[in-house]
């Protein structure tokens, strides 16, 4: 696709007791060669043509949480819980019902 994406984040963490969290919020950005190339339709993909779509760049916003907790010496429980809200050069192509991960 030639595209390119780039990604602004910054982590916290803490920890209460054994449990060690981070919150890391984010954007990402990315380029209408990359949006294109996954969520644009044209003749190559033998629709419709009022399917057609040309995907956009845009920034987006992301959070992750992560918790752990130490279960024995070489045992660690991971939780880990992302949301992503995709942006409108995206979510306009027809192949997506969401806006959000």
């Amino acid at each position: 696709h030639n595209g390119g994406q780039a990604e602004l984040n910054y982590s916290y963490s803490g920890h209460i007791g054994a449990w060690r969290w981070s919150v890391t919020p984010g954007l990402i950005w990315k380029s209408a060669r990359l949006v294109d190339y996954y969520y644009g339709l044209d003749d190559r993909d033998g629709v419709d043509t009022s399917l057609y779509y040309e995907g956009r760049s845009g920034w987006y916003p992301s959070l992750m949480l992560q918790v752990t907790k130490p279960l024995a010496e070489n045992w660690l429980l991971l939780a880990s819980m992302n949301w992503t809200k995709l942006h409108k050069g995206m979510t306009d192509s027809p192949l997506l019902a969401e806006n959000k991960i």
